[in-house]
């Protein structure tokens, strides 16, 4: 039975143990099986002690949340590393090892180990998050995988309400528990269920303007689910739809409607505010207004959508944050832990925003962040995650499981 503290938990040690094992068994066996010790042999060793060196280099980067330059330049200073432990390794062969073949050897170490590594990606049967290439995506892609968390009967859960069925909701739990730190973006998934995990469901709203759960009156802040588009075309019209249908179904809005947004390789929000005759729409973006993946046509979008509401020129305001936070390809996680602080934030969003852009120092909540403060909240989040399921497996014990091409493994908390 696989327990609960264990798929919540990263064992890269393990891997990297088994890896590195299995080169060193395969550079041994080459060496003594060829009997006159060719540069085939000498190719074998040397190979296996630069895989060695390159898994040690990968194994401490992602241990210590390096960026991928400084990954590479690790692969290379343990190439270093190996070329000076084979020439002291070889003599134990008799073994005579000319720099040009060191070189050589370390070279072709890489260009496999880089090849290893892309094919590696391209068929695995975990689940990934799309990569992207200069900001945190937000993916439309459906996982390709032969491992998933389903479950028998009827699922009972803390919040029976849902955004769509209890298949969406695994989904995204599955997604958090086999991510580390989001290196490659944050899906919809992972920030639908991370916003229904943490905020209760009469404050959660659909993108056809329902709520999770209804309440006798209008909550003072509402998040809508993340609106996902593909092209900033599309991320005007879809955030005019969702901001008309809420709207439509209302009548007026909360004091704070934040409207998350994904697509084009990022993740941002809006806030919408009414005061008094205005209406007022912040976008917070980690890369700042800068950015170019999406937050203009978005917010022109629900300022589109507005306007039947507010006729008057001038009473839409918008304004996005001038500075960036140190985007770090992590705006997921930025943009999950800027929903949380606006949703508590008692005052006008709007107001903060203009004040910071005019002095030209964020406000506490929104700083620029380092690596490790981003990783502290995915820990943080992880942790929240981790307690939710683990209520809902205390709800339905051994009903609900890992499934795989072999077996179904019962999910339990582990006493």
């Amino acid at each position: 039975m696989t327990s609960l503290a264990n798929i919540f938990s990263n064992q890269p040690h393990k891997v990297f143990f088994k890896e590195t094992a299995a080169y060193v068994v395969a550079g041994l066996l080459g060496t003594r099986l060829v009997q006159d010790l060719t540069w085939k042999s000498t190719g074998l060793l040397l190979g296996s002690i630069n895989a060695l060196t390159i898994k040690a280099g990968n194994y401490l980067s992602n241990k210590n949340e390096l960026n991928t330059w400084s990954k590479n330049v690790m692969k290379v200073i343990s190439v270093a590393l190996a070329i000076i432990l084979a020439k002291q390794v070889a003599p134990m062969f008799n073994l005579s090892i000319s720099s040009d073949t060191t070189w050589t050897v370390a070279g072709l170490s890489l260009i496999t180990n880089i090849a290893l590594d892309y094919f590696e990606q391209a068929s695995s049967k975990y689940p990934s998050l799309p990569n992207a290439k200069s900001a945190s995506p937000a993916s439309t892609e459906e996982p390709q995988t032969a491992l998933e968390i389903n479950y028998e009967g009827m699922l009972l859960l803390p919040n029976s309400q849902t955004w769509y069925g209890v298949n969406t909701l695994l989904k995204g739990i599955f997604h958090w528990i086999y991510t580390k730190n989001f290196e490659e973006g944050a899906s919809k998934d992972v920030e639908d269920t991370y916003f229904y995990m943490h905020f209760p469901p009469t404050k959660l709203v659909r993108e056809n303007g329902s709520f999770l759960k209804d309440s006798a009156k209008l909550p003072d802040v509402a998040i809508m689910e993340l609106i996902q588009y593909s092209n900033k075309s599309e991320a005007r019209e879809k955030v005019k739809l969702a901001v008309q249908a809420f709207m439509h179904t209302h009548s007026k809005l909360p004091s704070k409607l934040i409207v998350p947004i994904g697509g084009c390789a990022h993740t941002a929000c809006l806030i919408i505010e009414p005061n008094e005759e205005d209406c007022l729409i912040t976008a917070l973006d980690s890369i700042g207004s800068n950015s170019s993946y999406g937050w203009r046509e978005a917010t022109e979008g629900a300022k589109q959508a507005l306007q039947t509401f507010y006729k008057a020129d001038g009473r839409i305001k918008t304004i996005c944050n001038h500075w960036s936070q140190n985007n770090l390809m992590k705006c997921g996680v930025h943009v999950m832990k800027n929903i949380v602080l606006v949703a508590e934030y008692p005052g006008l969003i709007f107001d903060l925003i203009t004040k910071a852009n005019q002095t030209g120092i964020p406000p506490l909540q929104f700083v620029p962040r380092n690596a490790q403060d981003l990783i502290s909240f995915v820990k943080e989040m992880k942790a929240e995650m981790g307690a939710y399921f683990g209520k809902v497996l205390d709800m339905n014990p051994g009903r609900v499981y890992l499934k795989t091409d072999r077996a179904n493994i019962p999910i339990a908390v582990k006493a």
